[in-house]
């Protein structure tokens, strides 16, 4: 039947209801624990249906919503006995998607020609290659050593990396420029298209130091299958700078927005929020004896914020304090935390920013190099 509300602590149901908005066609991965019974509609599609009186276990499924409005209801009701519901929503990456620091494949150019127009050219690639891990660059008036670079201008780097996206996704691009860059995109096979606007190509900015005034900001589609994104970048005189990320919803697919490092204008985080970052998928723990998660970060915090790591044993239900620190320290410092207690598990690790106590904000914290080692 359908649900309804009573008093009773024992025969009684109740429905959530909320419509989301998805902008491309979207995979979810939905765990759910329901003691007793529990539905799922997706507008008048029913998905889920264990409406039978049981004690409960978790079940996992995914589901593909299309791009658009979608109405989920959640039906659930309690027979006798414990009354317990729990239903967890998130979203499904490609196996293989570069989630994080790169490693970008960098190719130096020693001159430029025709710059700051569209008949700009970067000429042959010096021998050296590298590898950053990410695209955050600020030379100054200077120029990049060890790469064959031999004069403070006229020079330029063509940086290429390749993801794999199981279905269409939007990313935002944004970051710092001085002087001028282009980004392109070859999904598959297929041809290579332009996505940055133009303009960034055939104008030279001589902005300093992360000036606000070269912030840029864009948005592009990326098709499903294997995408390989180019950014070329050329240096005309004054100032050396480069940042470029990509972001998508929450999750941080490179550097985190623009802030004060550098050196450039700050962009705090948002006062009394109470934010997360989720390591995508679980960490299998199996065989391990001494168990630990070590990452690097950067903290700059305000009074009584809080930066927490937290870890789950089922999916995301219920998660562990593992890490609380509520001390600044803008350098790069490497830390550790021990995971002993949860070795032999699969888990799932997330990084909260607590800030819900005051409304004081600073720039927040950056984390980097995350691994676990036994």
């Amino acid at each position: 039947g359908q649900a309804y509300v009573s008093p009773n602590t024992d025969l009684f149901a109740i429905e959530f209801t909320r419509t989301v908005n998805f902008p491309v066609d979207t995979t979810l991965v939905i765990s759910y624990f329901a003691d007793d019974g529990i539905r799922m509609y997706d507008g008048t599609t029913r998905f889920v249906n264990n409406w039978g009186c049981s004690g409960g276990s978790t079940t996992t499924i995914t589901r593909l919503f299309t791009a658009g409005d979608h109405t989920l209801r959640i039906q659930y009701v309690e027979n006798t006995g414990s009354a317990r519901v729990q239903v967890n929503f998130r979203q499904q990456f490609s196996t293989g998607e570069l989630i994080g620091p790169g490693p970008w494949l960098a190719r130096w150019y020693n001159n430029v020609t025709g710059t700051c127009s569209a008949s700009a050219n970067l000429g042959t690639a010096t021998t050296t290659t590298t590898y950053p891990d990410r695209l955050d660059f600020n030379w100054g008036t200077n120029y990049p050593a060890g790469v064959g670079i031999n004069a403070g201008d006229t020079w330029g780097a063509r940086f290429q990396m390749t993801i794999q996206l199981d279905y269409p996704t939007t990313y935002q691009i944004m970051g710092y420029r001085s002087d001028a860059f282009q980004v392109t995109n070859q999904n598959g096979t297929g041809p290579v298209t332009l996505i940055s606007p133009a303009a960034y190509w055939t104008s030279c900015n001589t902005g300093s130091n992360l000036d606000p005034s070269t912030f840029y900001s864009f948005s592009y589609t990326f098709p499903a299958g294997a995408n390989t994104i180019t950014v070329d970048y050329y240096e005309n005189g004054g100032s050396a700078l480069f940042q470029l990320g990509l972001y998508t919803g929450s999750l941080v697919f490179h550097d985190s927005p623009p802030s004060n490092r550098p050196g450039g204008t700050p962009v705090d985080y948002e006062d009394l929020t109470d934010t997360s970052v989720t390591l995508e998928g679980q960490v299998s723990l199996a065989g391990t004896v001494n168990p630990a998660l070590i990452w690097q970060d950067s903290v700059s915090l305000d009074l009584i914020d809080y930066t927490i790591i937290e870890v789950s044993t089922d999916e995301g239900f219920t998660w562990t304090e593992v890490y609380r620190r509520a001390t600044d320290n803008p350098a790069w410092t490497q830390r550790t935390v021990d995971l002993t207690s949860f070795a032999g598990s699969n888990i799932t690790i997330r990084f909260r920013l607590d800030a819900m106590l005051d409304a004081q904000v600073d720039d927040g914290w950056f984390i980097d190099n995350i691994s676990i080692v036994d």
